[in-house]
């Protein structure tokens, strides 16, 4: 028994140095198991209430406001939550970076709020749809207020867990309570709206309680922030780009109905791509601190085992998932989910590549270039496909989707090789 309660207690001591980052990763992991469960519970109901018309356009209006959310984003979701990682134990410092994040995203806020509005004015086809648009705004609003660059530099990702818990929660209910029929199709941006509303007012009351303070500061230092950070704003852009600009062609070539096909398939890849970044977000302040090139080796194996064991499930268990998310008339998706499937490993490598290696090492500007030259690829063959096809298949947009992240992925592996960083 003695000897039982040594080994375990030298396997603590050995597990102790990771305790931080094993508990952020779970508080990640039960968040993202509620949202793998979210949409197998609404996303079914929403197509069957609102009708694949009604919904293909929520998910259009999602797809034009994600760029949106790009400007505002602006890439500190990554430079942001370095800086608080390198500076927690300095609170003057901690002031002064929430302080510029906060400015800077204020007013690319107001930025975006015109620009949907020039938007609109200028889409005489999108008009009885403009308070739909307006309202998916929302994602603008939480983009700008909720801290979760704040969180994540300082580990504390309990915080996250739970507030976006209790807004998932507010909008599972009231989705089943409120809409009954294709006219309520406004209240799913509304309801998402209010609940993560919630979601950061307490958001705030918990930094202020950490002692953060909100203060003007020079426009010399938020210029300083602003050129530090635009080229993660550049890359993050170019990654929703590609996203969401397949939506928009598959909208103008085909109908909302393979809006739908096509989105329901990249949301079952998405809450694998979900989960799997967590490992990159969980290791991130670990890797920004110490740049320890042998644990970023073992994640990379760790990811890829990961990644190619979901590979193998998607592809048994497709028809179940498309059929359980979207009803028995959405066949098209499923032979899309096993092929869109095979994205999964690329997409966590090139991440771990360019966040955890090329990020943390100082070298932003390759993961800019991969992400720009990828954009720039799949733009080339969509162009192609469109001017010298008449006849246009769903399914060569996604092969032409999952090379461009190929391309990314392996223009991230030579920079590291030419920089040695691996």
């Amino acid at each position: 028994m003695s000897l039982m309660k040594a080994r375990i207690e030298s396997f603590r001591i050995k597990l102790q140095p990771y305790y931080l980052l094993i508990a952020n990763f779970g508080y990640l992991s039960l968040l993202q198991l509620f949202n793998l469960a979210l949409p197998l519970l609404t996303y079914p109901y929403l197509i069957r209430v609102l009708g694949t018309e009604q919904y293909g356009m929520v998910v259009y209006s999602q797809a034009i406001v994600s760029y949106l959310v790009v400007l505002v984003n602006f890439g500190f979701n990554i430079t942001a939550t370095k800086d608080i990682s390198v500076h927690r134990d300095d609170p003057k410092k901690i002031t002064e970076i929430a302080s510029s994040v906060y400015l800077i995203k204020g007013v690319l806020f107001l930025c975006s709020c015109l620009l949907m509005s020039a938007f609109l004015a200028f889409s005489a086809e999108l008009a009885e749809y403009k308070a739909l648009f307006y309202l998916t705004l929302w994602m603008c609003l939480y983009e700008f207020v909720f801290p979760l660059w704040y969180f994540q530099g300082t580990e504390k990702m309990k915080y996250i867990t739970v507030l976006t818990l209790v807004s998932r929660l507010f909008f599972l209910t009231f989705i089943f309570v409120l809409i009954h029929g294709n006219d309520d199709y406004l209240l799913v941006p509304a309801i998402n709206g209010i609940g993560s509303m919630l979601s950061c007012v307490v958001s705030l009351l918990i930094i202020r309680r950490h002692g953060v303070k909100f203060q003007w500061q020079p426009f010399n230092i938020l210029r300083g922030y602003l050129r530090r950070t635009y080229v993660m704003a550049l890359s993050y852009g170019t990654n929703i780009f590609k996203t969401n600009f397949s939506i928009i062609v598959v909208k103008h070539l085909f109908s909302l109905t393979e809006v739908v096909y096509f989105d329901l398939a990249t949301k079952i890849i998405n809450l694998g791509i979900t989960f799997l970044d967590l490992i990159s977000q969980a290791v991130f302040p670990r890797m920004s601190r110490l740049r320890d090139t042998g644990f970023l080796k073992k994640i990379l194996a760790i990811a890829l085992i990961a990644s190619l064991v979901m590979v193998a499930g998607i592809q048994v268990l497709a028809p179940t998932l498309v059929y359980l998310l979207g009803g028995e008339d959405m066949d098209t998706a499923i032979d899309l989910t096993r092929l869109l499937a095979f994205n999964l490993p690329v997409y966590i490598i090139g991440a771990l590549f360019g966040r955890n290696c090329l990020l943390v090492n100082g070298f932003d500007r390759p993961i800019l270039g991969s992400m720009a030259y990828s954009a720039l690829v799949y733009l080339i063959l969509v162009f192609i496909y469109i001017n010298l096809f008449n006849k246009h298949e769903l399914f060569v947009f996604a092969y032409i989707y999952l090379f461009s992240f190929l391309f990314e992925t392996i223009y991230r592996y030579q920079a590291i090789r030419s920089r040695k960083l691996i």
